[in-house]
């Protein structure tokens, strides 16, 4: 997996999540080689979705649930809205 805006960059693997885990791990290293050298580099995060859903637990305060709850109606369930909540501030990140 090339990374054509930083030379030199790249990741490889056996499966498609090993070879973006490298390509991770290659571009960190590229970005602090250009910084070492007085270059400028800006690290873009990058959030992939699996294509999948997963049941999680949560706990959570009472109040805040029933916020949740109150807030989520009637556009999103609780989930869908702490979902795009988390999308919400990943993003801002």
């Amino acid at each position: 997996m090339r990374i054509p805006d930083c030379p030199g960059a790249f990741g490889a693997g056996q499966t498609a999540e090993q070879a973006i885990s490298d390509a991770v791990a290659g571009l960190a290293a590229w970005a602090a080689a250009t910084l070492k050298d007085g270059g400028i580099a800006v690290m873009i995060p990058l959030r992939l979705d699996a294509g999948r859903t997963v049941r999680a637990n949560l706990t959570l305060d009472a109040g805040l649930l029933a916020v949740i709850d109150v807030e989520a109606s009637p556009w999103f369930d609780a989930v869908g809205l702490m979902a795009s909540a988390a999308r919400d501030r990943i993003r801002a990140v």
